[in-house]
């Protein structure tokens, strides 16, 4: 920054509340000897420093503003947090010829998405990654680190502790294992049973699961402690082709389970051509209960893929999403345990996983149920962004 006076630069974060606490509690403090001002307005911070070099601070959210300026330098922290569009337009600003040094640089974890598609591919003359450890740390105390290293998976701590990009290695559940099995009858009276629907008329879905309290006793857990949900058996093969929901709606009463919940695809709104109503509607009137649906804040993909995450495989304590070991038996590839074990991303040219599904049309069905039956039924036990190490770039 001093290096070009008389240019402005710029810091990015990821929303304004970000972006605010950044600059209030750690630039300013930092930098007060040498602030002369400063002007702040919706969504953009302006302040004003010696040698005639204007700071700006935006939101990453809203970078329309950014168009106006011509920068000697950038920074945004966070980035794996923004659209890959902040990396194009952090170099197109920075484009002040007097300049002596035209910088942009980026921080964040080493979340794999377009960061490592940036950074973590092929290397560039033009590009330097510093990787930073949760060890190497001075802010940090001893017992908060051991805690952090106790908490992380192992698979994880190589990105989460050491600042690396790490590849998911092609599972998009990686956490699911014997730990997810548990010894269930095909049906516990006790405890609530319920249903959830994938419709599709080629491939449809459906998953029997039960809710078991914190405080339920098993054999190989002991006492839960935490509210938990236990899949004990499904339906995935069908005469018909196509299926209409009326007719899944059968095979599912067909088990004589007593269901007491019944969860639907969030598509199921969707009024049907051939029959003009929706396949929700539907399947309430079939099987005269309510269909819930996932939350507003549930809808997308990502979101529900990380609750499956934290359900198979959390921070602390047991799982909280059990699969029947019976149902280990089956190996057909559209049935639960195997589509577990499949269901992948997809991958680059060079072979590299990269951070979209591979929506094969055999496991994705029974995910999207399981995504669904979390999504509904399971209580978020740890915060979806943990605190974790740097990669400075």
């Amino acid at each position: 920054m001093q290096c070009n006076p008389g240019c402005d630069g710029a810091i990015i974060e990821p929303d304004y509340k970000l972006l605010e606490d950044f600059l209030e509690k750690k630039f300013k403090p930092a930098f007060a000897p040498y602030i002369i001002g400063e002007k702040k307005t919706h969504f953009l911070y302006r302040i004003y420093m010696k040698r005639g070099i204007t700071v700006l601070g935006l939101s990453g959210h809203n970078l329309d503003k950014l168009e106006q300026y011509e920068l000697g330098w950038l920074v945004a922290d966070e980035m794996g947090l923004m659209k890959r569009d902040l990396f194009m337009r952090a170099q197109a600003r920075v484009n002040d010829n007097r300049a002596k040094r035209q910088r942009v640089g980026f921080a964040g974890v080493p979340y794999y998405g377009w960061p490592s598609d940036v950074f973590g591919g092929t290397k560039s003359p033009l590009r330097h990654m510093i990787n930073a450890s949760t060890l190497d740390n001075p802010t940090l105390s001893q017992e908060t680190i051991d805690g952090l290293l106790d908490a992380v998976p192992a698979r994880k701590k190589r990105s989460y502790i050491d600042g690396h990009f790490t590849p998911p290695g092609g599972s998009v559940h990686p956490g699911f294992s014997d730990r997810n099995f548990i010894d269930w009858p095909e049906y516990a009276q006790t405890f609530l049973t319920g249903v959830v629907l994938d419709w599709s008329p080629r491939a449809p879905h459906a998953l029997f699961f039960q809710v078991l309290p914190a405080g339920t006793k098993t054999k190989a857990l002991g006492r839960l402690n935490r509210t938990s949900a236990v899949v004990f058996d499904e339906i995935y093969e069908f005469v018909e082709d196509p299926i209409t929901t009326p007719r899944l709606c059968e095979y599912v009463k067909a088990k004589r389970y007593p269901l007491k919940q019944a969860i639907g695809d969030p598509a199921g709104k969707a009024v049907e051509a051939t029959s003009g109503e929706s396949s929700r509607n539907q399947a309430q009137v079939s099987l005269r209960l309510p269909i819930e649906q996932p939350p507003k804040n549930m809808r997308g993909k990502s979101t529900r893929i990380e609750h499956v995450n934290l359900a198979l495989e959390p921070l602390t304590g047991h799982p909280t999403l059990f699969v029947a070991k019976h149902m280990e038996q089956d190996k057909h590839p559209r049935a639960l345990v195997p589509s577990f074990r499949s269901y992948s991303y997809k991958k680059d040219k060079d072979g590299r996983p990269v951070s979209e599904i591979n929506e094969d049309g055999i496991s994705e069905h029974s995910m999207d149920c399981i995504q669904y039956l979390v999504s509904v039924v399971l209580p978020t036990y740890e915060r979806l962004t943990r605190p974790q190490p740097r990669s400075y770039i």
